[in-house]
């Protein structure tokens, strides 16, 4: 489990430098980009962020089991927003594979 935290550490800090790298000015330590340092799921702010600068996909019906949201925490490599009506992607394969087989059937085959 260190070596996936310290994974998704590291992930986190590339995106950070990724889009420092884009002039994005308004990263300061005190805002929240990901809900914490052991997720790539994102706050409603480093959505807002993130949707600016890169492309993102949306889809209805987001997992919503308990089950089915560990998986995302512990399966993605890409940043994610999710609410109770949507999830958004960030990945292009996540977000074509969740098209083809549905968010439920996705998740699954994670």
């Amino acid at each position: 489990m260190a070596r996936r935290s310290h994974a998704i550490q590291k992930i986190q800090n590339n995106l950070l430098v990724l889009l420092k790298s884009k002039e994005y000015n308004d990263i300061t330590d005190d805002v929240r980009i990901f809900l914490n340092r052991h997720t790539l799921r994102l706050t409603q702010n480093g959505y807002k962020i993130f949707k600016k600068h890169y492309e993102c996909w949306e889809f209805e019906h987001p997992p919503n089991k308990a089950g089915q949201l560990i998986k995302l925490l512990q399966k993605m490599r890409f940043p994610y927003y999710t609410t109770a009506k949507r999830i958004v992607l960030f990945s292009e394969q996540d977000a074509f594979m969740c098209r083809l087989a549905g968010p439920d059937g996705w998740l699954e085959s994670k």
